[in-house]
């Protein structure tokens, strides 16, 4: 019996949330001796590929932000048999203008060679309709730890993760519908990460930054 044991969108086996196209790749097993793969085909609504290759697969079908896609892969072995499976993955923000603004305590300074003190940021809300679903997207610069009502939103430690800040700031996607009452508080602890914190040998600080902030 041929069988896909592991689909892997974007290098990640669930839950793939991509500003880029993403690579679709996938293993096969078989109790057949000598089993290989002769073809897939790879759907995902009208977009389709025909491949042998395993490994490379870029979707460059129709592409808008914060939408779920649906795989569907077919892979037909040389013995004849075949094996069918799904998977899924959402887009990230893609070129949607960011509303929110960057926050941070433009007061604050701190030595060279320390790191800043935590700052806590928090934020009461209330709900006036029933939600069918809702996300944060986040980042800093610096490194964060978010709670919605007390429970902590995401499984991350040190997001949004060291990058070249000057380039790039990468930022993370919560889905948070079932944390939401109709009051709410959100909390954002953040401190200096590798953006302004003291790290190296020398215990350089205030390396991308002069102080951590949120958005």
């Amino acid at each position: 019996m041929l069988r896909i044991t592991d689909i892997q969108v974007g290098h990640t086996t669930n839950n793939c949330i991509t500003d880029a196209r993403p690579n679709i790749r996938f293993a096969l097993e078989s109790d057949v001796d000598g089993e290989a793969l002769d073809h897939a085909v790879i759907r995902c609504g009208g977009w389709s590929i025909r491949t042998t290759n395993q490994l490379n697969n870029v979707y460059d079908g129709s592409w808008s932000p914060f939408t779920t896609y649906d795989l569907r892969i077919e892979a037909f072995g040389t013995s004849g048999e075949q094996a069918v499976a799904n998977a899924s993955f959402t887009t990230g923000r893609l070129d949607t203008p960011w509303k929110g603004q960057w926050i941070t305590d433009g007061l604050y300074s701190f030595p060279e060679k320390e790191s800043p003190v935590p700052m806590v940021f928090r934020k009461e809300f209330a709900l006036g309709k029933t939600v069918k679903k809702a996300w944060i997207n986040a980042t800093a610069l610096g490194i964060y730890v978010m709670e919605l009502n007390g429970q902590r939103v995401g499984e991350d430690y040190f997001a949004p993760g060291l990058t070249s800040y000057e380039h790039q700031i990468q930022y993370q996607t919560y889905d948070v519908t079932k944390l939401l009452q109709n009051r709410n508080e959100i909390m954002v602890t953040v401190a200096g990460g590798w953006a302004a914190g003291a790290f190296t040998y020398g215990r350089k600080s205030h390396i991308s930054c002069d102080r951590q902030a949120f958005l």
